[in-house]
């Protein structure tokens, strides 16, 4: 009894505080929703230099309008699902409803699954090799605006350092201005990222000397180290559901028991 009653009030306030977050996700989906050039400018680097910031913000100027509403509409599907679920722990616990925490158990488990169906199939699909392949072809021969604006993020220079342009004419005394770590601010403006492969990149004196190293290493490693904390979230996840599911099996059950006690009358 003592067990039963610490289970499902544990239960309640789990559930209690998921269902807060299902609601904060749905509001953060329905900003979104309402003010889609929040996204964009979360997507901007504010701590960059003026011209910089001015070159990663139209990396994104031509995002389509839908990816925005589409990025919200997910946002506010997962946040109301998350919700759903939560209230209907959190409700069958309270009331010890067996309808609702046993529909609570079943769908926890049939997300544990899922889960683990969808880790498998991300792991085996986005390997080291993809994302080698993938940074390798947006390099295009270094003309490629998307491999530029990479170079500006993570502060790296063609795929394996300066040595990727060398064999470029147009890159023989001069890198592009992403290659370097230089005070751009004190630098004629970038106007137009597409741009980017035509000006005067004399102006900007970025040497080999100053050069970044190569992106493709930067990249192998971040998407490696993404790919472990992923797995571990992945895991957390599965592992509370399956707790969950448990302490509701165990409310469930003490519910039962309750219902099978005979009861005595005294005179």
């Amino acid at each position: 009894m003592c067990l039963a009653f610490l289970v499902k009030y544990i239960l309640f306030f789990v559930n209690f505080i998921f269902s807060l977050i299902g609601l904060a996700v749905i509001a953060i989906g329905v900003i979104i929703l309402v003010s889609p050039e929040i996204l964009l400018e979360f997507l901007t680097n504010e701590n960059l230099p003026e011209n910089l910031t001015e070159i990663h913000t139209k990396l994104f100027a031509d995002v389509p309008t839908e990816i925005p509403t589409s990025i919200s509409v997910t946002i506010i599907i997962l946040g109301g699902i998350l919700f759903l679920i939560s209230f209907c722990g959190c409700c069958g616990a309270i009331t010890e409803s067996q309808c609702l925490l046993v529909s609570f158990s079943i769908v926890m488990l049939i997300l544990a699954a899922l889960k683990i169906i969808l880790a498998v199939l991300l792991f085996k699909l986005f390997d080291t090799e993809f994302i080698i392949n993938t940074v390798t072809n947006s390099f295009d021969n270094g003309s490629n605006t998307n491999f530029h604006g990479i170079e500006l993020t993570f502060k790296c220079c063609g795929l394996n350092g300066s040595a990727s342009y060398d064999h470029m004419p147009d890159y023989q005394e001069y890198l592009p201005p992403t290659c370097c770590d230089l005070d751009l601010e004190n630098l004629p403006d970038i106007n137009d990222i597409e741009d980017i492969g035509d000006i005067d990149i004399s102006e900007y004196e970025c040497t080999r000397d100053k050069a970044f190293d190569g992106c493709l290493d930067i990249i192998v490693e971040i998407f490696e180290k993404s790919i472990r904390i992923t797995l571990y979230v992945f895991l957390g996840i599965i592992g509370v559901e399956l707790i969950s599911m448990v302490f509701s099996t165990i409310v469930c059950c003490s519910k039962s028991n309750k219902k099978k006690q005979p009861t005595y009358y005294y005179r």
